[in-house]
């Protein structure tokens, strides 16, 4: 696909996977058309609280409800096999459609659900959080965490179509569209130089602007993920700040915190910075105006860096390594990135004590 077949029609984006933006009528002819035998509709019980009746209210056909506990630290085997049990039991069979209401652990559970029930029941996403509308609901990455270990069994599997919807993030609180944001910064700094710097100088409120910059970020990582859509390349670099960010985020699971995908990222992309520095592929003045926006939006928590041992023997498991060796996607300069970057040890440990700094 050319760089000019990109162009974001009024309501659509032309790409392999269909990502449509607030049309109700294309998600009721979805959910009404009858060539589908049944309509489950997968949520979590927060969503299904807040979200579930702005769907109810838009459809005219019966559906069915598998409601799972909400968070990170239920993406496990044992919902899995919940929600299978329940497919089972409401009879769900190979021409159902299941419907993705929620954030990203309904996203990655509930999609690998129905893309390994039956070898595959055709499903569409509503994401209902801002990280899961930028992020996780794009690309057709599914999976669950495994022994504590986040998104280390998975498969890639495209829905049939992604709705975004701006009324979803209407009930979220300041917090969670915070966590959302980190993903948009993230692809700012690997491909949009002029926007970060453009947000970086002004000083302007992000809430504010939030919205507007949605689309720009999903069609940011679409032109990524067309590329390289099974991540064997350039896809690579939508894994910058994550490295050191998973291994945090795996840290407070362990600890029983309740710390946000996005909050991790963002200590990540901080560290990342760093040693994209000290790799010489970013200047000083780069990593310094990385750190404060970063922390002008996330404020400084360095006591999720207080065991950068266990931090550093958590990121030695992380999905990305290459024979033993940890692999991280690096900045080569603001608004570029490459992968597969080896950086010692040493490297590593400065990043983790960089961030910790009240600088």
């Amino acid at each position: 696909m050319t760089e000019t077949q990109l162009t974001i029609a009024p309501d659509i984006t032309p790409v392999q996977t269909p990502v449509v933006f607030n049309n109700w009528q294309k998600i009721k002819e979805y959910i009404e058309n009858p060539a589908y035998s049944q309509v489950i509709v997968i949520t979590d019980e927060n969503t299904e609280k807040f979200c579930l009746h702005l769907l109810f209210e838009m459809i005219d056909r019966e559906v069915r409800v598998i409601s799972i506990p909400p968070g990170e630290g239920n993406k496990t085997l044992d919902t899995c096999s919940f929600v299978y049990e329940k497919m089972i039991k409401k009879n769900v069979d190979r021409s159902a459609l299941i419907v993705l209401l929620g954030g990203g652990v309904v996203g990655d559970l509930g999609g690998f659900c129905s893309a390994t029930f039956m070898r595959g029941i055709p499903f569409i996403s509503l994401p209902t959080t801002l990280m899961s509308q930028v992020d996780s609901a794009i690309g057709g990455k599914l999976g669950i965490d495994f022994k504590g270990l986040k998104n280390m069994v998975g498969v890639f599997q495209q829905p049939e179509s992604v709705f975004i919807q701006d009324v979803f993030l209407k009930t979220l609180p300041e917090v969670h569209l915070r966590n959302g944001f980190a993903e948009i910064i993230k692809h700012w700094l690997i491909s949009d130089k002029n926007t970060f710097y453009s947000v970086y100088e002004q000083g302007s409120d992000w809430k504010k602007q939030l919205f507007s910059w949605i689309k720009p970020s999903v069609m940011t990582k679409m032109k990524i993920i067309q590329a390289d859509p099974l991540e064997k390349g350039k896809r690579k670099i939508l894994n910058f700040g994550h490295t050191i960010g998973h291994a945090i985020e795996t840290y407070s699971l362990y600890k029983n915190q309740n710390l946000l995908h996005g909050e991790a990222i963002a200590i990540g992309m901080i560290c990342e910075s760093y040693i994209s520095y000290r790799m010489n592929l970013l200047t000083e003045d780069e990593n310094f105006a990385i750190r404060q926006f970063i922390l002008s939006v996330f404020q400084h928590h360095p006591k999720w860096v207080q065991e950068p041992e266990t931090l550093v023997n958590l990121m030695y498991k992380d999905k990305k390594n290459r024979s033993g060796l940890i692999m991280f996607s690096l900045l080569e300069g603001i608004g570029n990135a490459g992968y597969n970057w080896e950086v010692p040890e040493d490297i590593i440990y400065e990043s983790l004590y960089f961030y910790k700094q009240k600088l």
